[in-house]
């Protein structure tokens, strides 16, 4: 009788042991479900993240040997951002109904999905070398342009250089946001830090001076009697400059053809223009030839 009870209790015992095991085996090998709530998803990315950055700092890690091997998807015997990043991008992938498991992703990724051809970003000509004039069509409707002016505009050690000038940085004048660049009689430029970076980075808005000039300037030899919402920017990093002129004209997309937008009072020829976008490459045509630009953001 003893015997009986003795050994119903080891089955019993053995039964529930191997229950666990069969739950623990079924957690631990749920690659990327480090919740175990049967999803993989941006929860899971988060407790991989709050671990590694626990290890990082030496904090004590929380994981269980299970969650490790959970979290360690790439299977490398370390659990750090990398494994976050493809449980988010498996999170991704079954967003937009993925169907595959995610060890079946990891093995065999699809290929992302390719993007619609857009003529809006930045493109430079590619048919002149060193070229350093772009245009840029931004996604409300307007067409900007921009010029890599290093080597006519920079603040380098020695000074500011303007043209075939460097002036030094006493002829500067700094109030608050507000910088002025003065030489004898004129204002070489007047503008205003918008993003501020390290000493002079950043970028700033034109508000006056011979540099602002230029862009009305452009203006006029554009037909535009209103410069409207157009400004002057620029970009300081370093030796580098960018001088944009943003907004300058309107265009509408119909179909594989755009067309400029004549400003108002404005004589001007708004015949369709045709163009193709491969990629990173933008060809237009039109009555006079073809040009071929290349994608720089």
């Amino acid at each position: 009788m003893l015997n009986r009870k003795i050994k119903a209790f080891i089955g019993a015992a053995v039964a529930d042991v191997m229950l666990m095991t069969s739950g623990f085996t079924a957690f631990a090998g749920s690659l990327g479900d480090i919740n175990s709530d049967s999803a993989i998803n941006a929860v899971d990315a988060s407790e991989i993240l709050s671990e590694y950055a626990r290890v990082s700092t030496n904090q004590a890690p929380k994981f269980t040997e299970a969650q490790k091997k959970a979290a360690d998807v790439d299977n490398n015997g370390v659990v750090n951002a990398v494994d976050a990043s493809q449980v988010l991008s498996y999170y991704a992938y079954k967003s937009t109904s993925g169907t595959m498991e995610f060890e079946d992703y990891l093995k065999n990724p699809p290929a992302p999905p390719k993007k619609e051809p857009t003529i809006v970003g930045s493109w430079l000509p590619v048919d002149e070398e060193d070229n350093t004039e772009g245009i840029a069509f931004t996604d409300d409707g307007y067409i900007s342009m921009f010029f890599y002016s290093t080597e006519n505009f920079s603040f380098g050690t020695d000074g500011i250089k303007y043209q075939d000038t460097v002036y030094p940085y006493s002829s500067l004048v700094s109030e608050g946001d507000y910088i002025t660049l003065n030489s004898e009689d004129k204002v070489i430029f007047e503008m205003k830090r918008e993003i501020k970076g390290d000493g002079y980075n950043g970028t700033y808005k034109v508000t006056g001076g011979e540099l602002h000039k230029s862009m009305l300037w452009l203006a006029l030899l554009s037909n535009k009697n209103d410069i409207g919402d157009t400004t002057m920017t620029v970009n300081i990093d370093g030796a580098n400059s960018e001088i944009w002129i943003n907004k300058f004209l309107q265009y509408k997309v119909n179909g594989n053809t755009f067309e400029v937008v004549v400003p108002e009072g404005a004589e001007g020829d708004n015949k369709p223009i045709e163009f193709t976008v491969d990629e990173d490459t933008l060809t237009i045509k039109n009555e006079n030839g073809s040009t071929t630009m290349k994608r720089v953001k």
